[in-house]
């Protein structure tokens, strides 16, 4: 894998940061906060879609870009001859990230899709991203600083023995599932062999059985013979009942037939119902104009004058005006209203001036005099308010004369209506109408229920004559029609069995009960067919698991010898006991090129111990921070020769921060020999360092110092 361009658009610091990777080492360099860290975690999250910092993939947006601004990181690169490049979004949050290689002009889209689609173009794990290529500044002896268990379990990965650990899973998982079958004992599989003989017996004898029967078919075509038959018969028996029963029925339509017509003629002698209908809308006319004429209303009376009000008499001059005639006084009490409304304003505005210093006349400033005009303003007050009770005492006495006047005309209409109404009949209005109107209207409506109930029954008697009419001609109909089904079923009936007779008694049922004892017979012999079968069935069943089980158990302890062989202490074990040598070699030899006063030896259980020069001997856990950091960058180094034959690339935050000058030189020393070794190997080495001397010893320096050029 090389690394080639890293585009960082509003991610974290970064508003756009373009960086291009050369091979051998790269330096990043910069002052503190520029965002040298960020390019290492951007390199992470374009290749895995994760990152080391807290929070939501959103939290890396810039602080201060703009909220419609896209915020994105890019990132290409080249493995196996074949050109990639991957587009991380942040924002806007619809947008989906996308993988783009060769020259394809459909990419790969989302999250899960691309970080799948990056680790299959390269070849590795996840964990040999994450533990091995990126190495952040506070994760440099991160690995080295795990528990035993957790230690091995990332070594694992590393290696890529999880492969191991999950086929042993299986096999267990499926030794579980399927348990060792013990094969069922040979007295078994003999009573078994017994049960069939004796099944094929039975089934025997019910096929004799079975052979005593006529054919099927000749059994169900005599039956449904006999059926046939005596359906034929009951049919005709039915049909002539029915013919007795329609002529019956005619007969008893004649009758009625009679019977309606002789009413019919007797109502057709009495003359009142030749016109029934008009004769009784007139007589209700009268009826409604007589309950009109009871019922109508007195004219009203005209009202009396209005009162005077009470408070008008305490003003001489409002008295004059109420003994005036209309409409002279209203006209004079409304020119009263608007002069005192004109005086109490005038006067009202006068005093305010004149209190204000201010003639009320010119507006020139004035004394306040001592005596304001002679005008008694409250007397006028209470007059005004007497006047307009006037003027509302005579509006009251027009509402109440136009009220009488409308009520008048309404039931003057009335009472016209109704009287030239009882004119229609030769009534007039009087004392004698009114007296005897009540009992004309109670022999009207007798006379009109008369007239009803007349007309009803002749109606009744047309009815009655004309439903008889169609029932007899029914009846006759019916019975013509079952007479001929009759004489017709019986000459069918005649012709196929030679008299018009049924099947005798229980000849049906003697057939069906034969019927039955054959189908009865067909029925054990296929039981016992089934029986042969399932016995057959068992027989070969037993016989297959015997030869199953014995196949199965050889099988079993197979499959437990190779979990067991495939458990941690098997062959990851043997694994990484080599790969642990290999690992020792590469870290010991680093050491000694930076000029380390130890070396290292290292378990089974990936424990470091570290053997000084002076013949103290320490765990990796009690090595100072210094001894740590380069103990740490040894370890990337060599695990980086071991498990990235096909990555080739290792980024790196800050492997001399903290670091006193002895183990900053040391580190410095296997920096040298990193780029020497690089530069043969292809190896490609990103470094973030504060450091100017280890800047200096990379090829390339990537300087994000806003100005600068690398």
């Amino acid at each position: 894998m090389r690394l080639k361009r890293l585009l960082l658009v509003n991610y974290c610091q970064h508003a756009r940061t373009e960086v291009h990777f050369h091979s051998g080492l790269t330096a990043i360099v910069g002052p503190n906060g520029i965002g040298k860290s960020n390019v290492v975690y951007g390199i992470k999250f374009a290749l895995l879609g994760e990152s080391d910092q807290d929070g939501v993939k959103a939290d890396n947006i810039r602080d201060i870009a703009p909220p419609k601004e896209h915020a994105y990181v890019e990132l290409d690169f080249s493995h196996g001859g074949v050109d990639y490049r991957i587009l991380r979004k942040l924002r806007p949050e619809s947008a989906k990230s996308e993988f783009w290689y060769g020259t394809t002009d459909k990419p790969i889209l989302g999250d899960k899709d691309v970080t799948e689609a990056v680790l299959n173009a390269l070849g590795v794990e996840k964990a040999a991203i994450q533990e091995l290529m990126i190495v952040p500044q506070e994760s440099m002896f991160g690995f080295l600083d795990r528990t035993q268990a957790k230690r091995l379990e990332s070594w694992q990965r590393v290696l890529q023995l999880g492969v191991i650990t999950r086929a042993r899973q299986a096999i267990d998982r499926h030794l579980k599932l399927h348990p060792v079958q013990i094969g069922p004992d040979p007295q078994t599989i003999e009573s078994a062999r017994a049960a069939t003989g004796e099944a094929r017996t039975r089934l025997a004898t019910a096929q004799a059985a079975l052979a005593q029967f006529p054919d099927k078919a000749a059994m169900e075509a005599q039956i449904n013979q006999l059926v046939q038959q005596d359906a034929a018969y009951q049919r005709y028996l039915l049909l002539k009942q029915q013919s007795d029963m329609a002529q019956q029925a005619a007969e008893a339509s004649q009758q009625e037939l009679r019977q309606a017509e002789e009413s019919l003629q007797l109502l057709q002698t009495r003359p009142e119902l030749l016109q029934p209908p008009q004769n009784t809308a007139v007589a209700q006319r009268k009826v409604s104009v007589l309950q009109m004429y009871l019922q109508m209303p007195q004219l009203p009376a005209q009202p009396g004058p209005v009162a005077m009000p009470e408070y008008i008499g305490r003003f001489p001059r409002l008295v004059e005006l109420w003994q005036q005639a209309d409409p002279a006084r209203r006209t004079a009490v409304a020119e009263l209203v608007t002069e005192l409304q004109g005086k109490i304003r005038d006067e009202e505005r006068f005093r305010q001036a004149y209190a204000a210093g201010v003639c009320g006349t010119c507006g020139q400033p004035v004394a306040k005099p001592e005596q304001l005009q002679e005008f008694d303003l409250e007397e006028a007050k209470r007059v005004l308010m007497g006047a307009q009770g006037f003027l509302a005492a005579l509006t009251e006495q027009d509402r109440q004369q136009a009220a009488w006047q409308n009520s008048y005309q309404r039931v003057q209409g009335i009472r016209e209506h109704t009287l030239a109404s009882l004119a229609e009949f030769g009534l007039q209005d009087g004392p004698e109408l009114q007296s005897q109107a009540s009992s004309v209207i109670a022999q009207t409506q007798q006379m009109i229920q008369q007239l009803e109930a007349a007309a009803r029954a002749y109606a009744e008697a047309q009815q009655n004559l004309a439903r008889g009419q169609a029932r007899v001609t029914a009846a006759q109909a019916n019975w013509r029609q079952r007479s001929q089904e009759a004489v017709n079923a019986g000459a069918a009936h005649a012709a196929e069995s030679g008299s018009v007779t049924g099947v005798p008694p229980g000849l049906i049922e003697q057939n069906r009960m034969w019927y039955q004892q054959r189908l009865d017979a067909e029925a054990a012999v296929t039981a016992a067919q089934t029986a042969v079968t399932v016995a057959e069935n068992r027989e070969a069943d037993l016989q297959r698991l015997a030869a199953a089980a014995a196949g199965g158990s050889e099988w079993h302890d197979y499959a437990d010898r190779l979990s067991s062989w495939l458990s941690p202490g098997g062959l990851p074990k043997l694994v990484m006991a080599a790969e642990a040598q290999k690992l020792v070699h590469g870290i010991n030899s680093r050491l000694r090129l930076a000029g380390s006063d130890f070396t290292i030896e290292i378990s089974p259980e990936l424990e470091f111990l570290a053997s000084f020069d002076d013949g103290r001997r320490q765990p990796d856990k009690r090595l100072s921070q210094g001894q740590k950091d380069l103990l740490g960058l040894t370890f990337r180094l060599a695990l980086s020769d071991l498990t990235t034959e096909g990555l080739n690339a290792l980024v790196i935050d800050e492997p001399t921060a903290d670091l006193d000058s002895r183990y900053r030189d040391r580190v410095l020393n296997v920096i040298d020999h990193l780029r020497e070794s690089a530069a043969g190997s292809g190896l490609q080495v990103v470094i973030v360092t504060h450091s100017k001397q280890l800047a200096d010893r990379c090829d390339t320096v990537v300087d994000l110092t806003p100005g600068a050029r690398a």
